[in-house]
């Protein structure tokens, strides 16, 4: 079969596909584990939190667009290429500021993806829809 007579398939032959492309796309998956540091940024009198994200739902509009689990502090063991987001304030408790940034796990450690968020606390809504399609572009 050639991709290029793809409207001439049938709808089993293109599932069939598809679940052929999934298999062998998961085959391929590098399953190298990198021992990483957690990002600190963030005033620990106020919230932090990282989440490993192994998916976005881009119909939401919130920070629940962000799919997987929250990660703890301090060093974890993860496969190379997950996708890491930490969301912490820094500045005086009155006049402070939200910021999400997006890390990648590689060889070498946590990498800035440059994707980030950085939200007056007055005006804090909004910072997911800052990053929601830069960060489902990783996947």
């Amino acid at each position: 079969m050639k991709l290029e007579n793809l409207n001439t398939w049938t709808k089993e032959e293109l599932e069939a596909a598809k679940l052929a492309i999934a298999a062998e796309l998961q085959a391929r998956i590098d399953t190298t584990k990198i021992i990483v540091s957690m990002p600190t940024e963030g005033d620990s009198r106020r919230k932090i939190w990282t989440k490993r994200i192994t998916g976005v739902d881009q119909t939401q509009t919130t920070g629940y667009c962000f799919q997987g689990n929250f990660v703890k502090a301090g060093k974890q063991e993860l496969p190379l290429g997950a996708v890491i987001l930490h969301w912490y304030t820094e500045g005086s408790q009155k006049n402070h500021d939200c910021i999400a940034k997006v890390y990648r796990v590689t060889a070498d450690g946590l990498e800035d993806t440059g994707i980030m968020s950085k939200r007056d606390n007055r005006e804090t809504g909004g910072w997911a829809l800052d990053i929601r399609d830069k960060v489902a572009e990783l996947f």
